[in-house]
């Protein structure tokens, strides 16, 4: 997977206001860990759908206090 999908997640979650970390895990690189604040949880999860459209096929949620 390309740093293409990364950077549009990085787009997809900042358009609906979240200013998050990201990065990319997993073997084939097809886990997209999301840190967040736990305030924020369920705007990330309301991301996820766009967010596997990039390729990723799993979205994991960091609960970051400071994030």
């Amino acid at each position: 997977m390309s740093d293409v999908a990364l950077e549009g997640a990085r787009g997809v979650l900042a358009a609906h206001g979240l200013q998050v970390e990201v990065e990319r895990a997993g073997h084939a690189g097809d886990m997209l860990i999301v840190a967040t604040p736990p305030g924020r949880i369920e705007d990330v999860r309301a991301c996820a759908a766009e967010l596997r459209k990039l390729g990723f096929h799993y979205v994991t949620i960091e609960i970051a206090p400071d994030a």
